[in-house]
């Protein structure tokens, strides 16, 4: 073999030298791929494996979901169902309370728990709260307005402030308002008052409840002359801002407003005006054919006062004869309601010597007792003591009348001695021993001592 020379040997050494760097650059490439491969796997089945942690997770969301749907409609239903509860007993302030705090710890579960809305919070501490006012708790409802206060100031504080968080903002603070004024606090109501104005637009309707409560503020301060100010801006707003939409409650509201106008007259003495305006809230309350006939009958019963300090007997006696119409309409012949009514419209007829329609009064007032009392109760016999008293004083000299005086004596004297009323049962014999004797009164002053002694008698 011929011997290679020293270029030949290093060629050969070259060729060697990428042969092997192309085995090792292949395995290299091989591993790679391997790798690359494997990673390739791996990554197939973390992404397998995640989205199987994501679709577990996903389950597992709806399935707390559902659940905590569940909850909230259960909550949410507890919460209509006391409202209903609240419906159903209007007048019951101590259940409404009662109904008022569950509602309130049932909207914490759904606000804290839950998520809810703190809206929530402040309707729910806001009815509470005017709960414990109508219950005349005054601290607890301070303290729950305040709490409404506090979580509708960080909403605004929050959030934009809208229409709707501007009313209730302006509604809590008028409650407070009210708060205060039921414990004579009045700078502080006051004060509470003008934030609430603040919140409304200019002569507002909605601005009336607060100025009801600014009106009564300075009323209890007897400052007559301001609370006649804000019941006339208040008049002037609900004139002004009459739509026709609802005619029926807008004229009721104007006359209650007519009514505080005649209480503020009367209380400054221009009895006139007073009732002008009462008379006003009056017919225009049985014009809109108002579902409250005793509270029209008692407003006539107040126009009647107006009327008697303003010496205007004859409309006084015709405001309780339309009181006796509707309570005999409502309550029926023998109600103690109308008794007393009729007593009272007695009495006036006999102050202004209208001595044949007293009587004629008092023998409506024996037949109504007759019914609610029995023949032989003791307001018969009262009755029928001052029946026959009165007709004393007209000095008839018949002798029918006088029969007719003395038995309406003896009958009452009969009545006072089987219920051991002994200075009475001896009264109506004086009495009928007068009659016998042929003792009348003739001096007038005599006759209205008389007269006074049955009024404060009777």
């Amino acid at each position: 073999m011929k011997n290679m020379n020293e270029d030949e040997i290093d060629d050969q050494n070259s060729m060697d030298d990428s042969g092997q760097n192309r085995e090792q650059l292949q395995n290299v490439n091989q591993m790679q791929y391997q790798n690359n491969m494997q990673n390739n796997q791996d990554n197939n089945q973390t992404q397998q494996q995640n989205g199987e942690i994501e679709k577990r997770k996903m389950f597992i969301q709806q399935q707390v979901i559902m659940r905590n749907k569940a909850a909230i409609n259960q909550i949410e239903m507890e919460i209509s169902q006391l409202t209903e509860q609240i419906k159903q007993n209007p007048n019951d302030k101590e259940k409404i309370v009662d109904f008022r705090i569950k509602q309130l710890s049932l909207t914490k579960i759904l606000v804290m728990i839950y998520d809810k809305p703190e809206e929530s919070l402040v309707k729910a501490n806001y009815n509470l709260g005017v709960a414990y006012l109508d219950f005349k708790s005054y601290q607890s409802a301070l303290y729950h307005l305040t709490l409404a206060q506090c979580h509708q100031s960080k909403i605004d504080n929050t959030y934009e402030q809208t229409d709707k968080s501007k009313k209730m903002m302006a509604n809590i603070l008028t409650q407070l308002a009210k708060c205060f004024l039921e414990v004579d606090n009045f700078e502080d109501c006051l004060d509470q008052v003008q934030q609430a104005l603040s919140y409304y637009p200019e002569d507002s309707l909605d601005s009336v409840q607060t100025l009801y409560c600014k009106y009564k503020c300075y009323l209890k301060k007897k400052n007559y002359s301001e609370a006649q100010k804000i019941i006339d801006d208040i008049y002037d707003i609900q004139t002004k801002n009459q739509t026709k939409v609802d005619e029926k409650a807008e004229q009721i509201a104007i006359a209650m407003t007519n009514v505080e106008k005649a209480k503020i007259w009367f209380l400054q003495d221009d009895y006139q005006n007073a009732i002008d305006d009462q008379t006003r809230a009056i017919q225009a309350l049985i014009d809109q054919e108002y579902d409250d006939p005793d509270y029209v009958a008692g407003l006539l019963l107040t126009l009647s006062k107006y009327q008697q300090k303003a010496s205007k007997i004859d409309d006084q006696i015709d405001s309780l004869q339309k009181v006796k119409c509707i309570y005999n309409q409502v309550y029926g012949f023998k109600d103690k309601r109308l008794i007393k009514v009729m007593r009272q419209l007695s009495m006036i007829l006999l102050q202004n010597n209208y001595y044949e329609e007293t009587i004629s009064e008092l023998k409506e007032i024996k037949k109504a007792e007759c019914q609610a009392f029995g023949e032989k109760s003791i307001e018969v016999a009262k009755t029928l003591r001052i029946i026959g008293t009165v007709q004393i004083l007209q000095n008839r000299q018949e002798k029918e009348f006088k029969d007719e005086i003395k038995r309406n004596f003896k009958e009452a004297k009969e009545i006072f001695e089987n219920n051991r009323l002994k200075d009475l049962a001896y009264e109506m014999e004086q009495k009928i021993k007068m009659v016998d004797d042929g003792e009348m009164i003739k001096k007038k002053q005599s006759q209205n001592i008389l007269k006074q002694n049955i009024i404060e008698n009777q």
